[in-house]
């Protein structure tokens, strides 16, 4: 393609402009020029090597690369289901002890668990697209699959363990739906591998991967400490007091570990992603750790809009209304640290990726001198 690019724009030359400089005789530029160590350009490749624009090794090439594989097929069909699954869990009971009920009843959890089943869906959109958004679908699903498994752990331990009545139907579809789409990610890994090959990986600065890590240790760290404050006034005796609920912390083993999952996957998956995939798939997997964060973010803010339960504090609705109780829920500045944190994370890894791709498409855009003349057409006399 780049020949074909050199061949349309290059200027013509002959014999007749002899004494004239040469047009397509321009000083390469610093992109073009070859690091130390590397062959001139217009140079044979060296025994062994791939011919330029060879794919890498391993991977599939050809008319076979344009048409989804069996193993594209499946994972395909595992990320739909995944979906379909994580909806369905919405409908049924999640438990079914006090106050049990589906998710769509509780307008916190429904818009929680409709982000989830959007980022999902978005990880098959981009992989039904072509085999060669493959490795890009990977990457999304891969994310999301790594972040919600701390999700699942915690509500498994909580409810099934700890609650009055135990799990519901919704727990265990919602756990089939986590087991479906996390097989479907590995087998959307494999596809791309079995595509990409060894495809080489973009090489970052010091400051950048320390950048990417300062703020993935940071939006993990605030992810930890409670983010709802409440405040509870009492008219009849005009007492009043104020506590922050929901930190990381608090609860049973199961709940504690299910948020240090999710804090190891907010922390460690932005690092490894930059420093071991290709750009985009980099990208990918970190906007799916980050898409299930949002989850937490969203149900946070729907939170704030709804009443706040007297049952918080101990007391039945009789005994507040008795008292002139009234419960009111902000959130911590933690949040906000936590939703600038992933917003700027977000900002970074999208820019690096971006950043590296264009220097890539750069760098292979504009044609050495010598291989623009060879590119040139050369009228007859």
């Amino acid at each position: 393609w780049f020949s074909a690019c050199a061949h349309m724009g290059a200027p013509q030359w002959n014999a007749m402009d002899a004494g004239q400089p040469d047009p397509t005789d321009f000083p390469p530029s610093p992109e073009a020029t070859p690091a130390a160590g590397e062959p001139p350009a217009g140079a044979p490749p060296a025994a062994g090597a791939p011919p330029a624009g060879a794919p890498p090794a391993g991977s599939v090439a050809g008319p076979a690369a344009r048409r989804p594989g069996v193993v594209d097929l499946v994972a395909g069909a595992l990320l739909a289901a995944t979906v379909v699954l994580h909806v369905v869990a919405m409908i049924p009971s999640y438990y079914t002890g006090s106050g049990g009920g589906p998710l769509v009843s509780q307008p916190d959890q429904a818009a929680l668990y409709a982000v989830l089943a959007a980022a999902w869906a978005l990880a098959l959109a981009i992989g039904a697209t072509g085999p060669a958004r493959t490795p890009v679908a990977a990457g999304l699903a891969v994310g999301i699959a790594a972040t919600e498994l701390g999700f699942r752990v915690a509500d498994i331990g909580y409810y099934a363990g700890h609650q009055v009545g135990g799990a519901g139907a919704g727990l265990w579809i919602m756990t089939a739906a986590w087991v479906v789409g996390a097989a479907g990610a590995a087998l959307a890994v494999v596809a791309a591998r079995r595509r990409s090959g060894d495809a080489q990986r973009a090489r970052h600065r010091g400051a950048t991967i320390g950048a990417v890590a300062a703020l993935a240790l940071l939006t993990a760290w605030a992810f930890l400490p409670a983010w709802n404050h409440y405040h509870a006034a009492a008219a009849a005796t005009g007492q009043s007091t104020s506590f922050n609920l929901g930190d990381a912390w608090s609860g049973p083993w199961e709940v504690v570990l299910g948020n240090i999952l999710v804090a190891v996957a907010l922390a460690s998956i932005p690092i490894a992603a930059l420093v071991m995939c290709r750009p985009s798939v980099g990208a990918a997997a970190v906007g799916g750790v980050l898409a299930v964060l949002a989850t937490q973010f969203t149900a946070a803010v729907v939170q704030v809009d709804q009443a706040v339960s007297p049952s918080i504090l101990g007391i039945s609705a009789g005994q507040a209304r008795q008292e002139g109780l009234t419960v009111t829920m902000k959130l911590t500045e933690w949040f906000t640290i936590d939703a600038l944190a992933a917003l700027a994370l977000l900002v970074v890894v999208m820019a690096v990726s971006t950043a590296t791709v264009v220097q890539a498409n750069s760098a292979g855009a504009v044609p050495r001198a010598p291989a623009a003349r060879r590119e040139a057409t050369f009228p007859s006399s």
